[in-house]
């Protein structure tokens, strides 16, 4: 229930960069939680990881409206490092950049 323990979880999911399913579900589902640092965390960690998962690039997607601008631009981020290798990843990025929003054009 500690907020503090939520981002130290995601933050080590994302150093130990596992892609498993369990890992990817539970990052997925902290880009929702109450507390932004931890929906930060758990973009970042989504990022390292590098997962092409199309719950992961959905939820990363769906993260770039978070209401919190750094999550967003985590979120942007997580997709950039994922996009060399993925066309839905880089659409979603595209659009971002013209989104008047400038925690996304950065």
């Amino acid at each position: 229930t500690d907020p503090d323990t939520r981002q130290t979880a995601a933050w080590a999911l994302g150093k130990i960069g596992s892609d498993n399913p369990q890992v990817l579900q539970a990052l997925t589902e902290a880009l929702k939680d109450t507390d932004t640092q931890t929906r930060q965390w758990a973009a970042w960690a989504l990022g390292k990881i590098g997962s092409d998962n199309p719950q992961v690039l959905l939820a990363l997607t769906e993260a770039l409206k978070d209401t919190d601008p750094d999550t967003r631009q985590t979120a942007a981020w997580a997709l950039a490092e994922i996009m060399p290798d993925n066309p839905q990843a880089l659409r979603a990025l595209t659009e971002a950049l013209n989104s008047p929003d400038k925690y996304l054009q950065n």
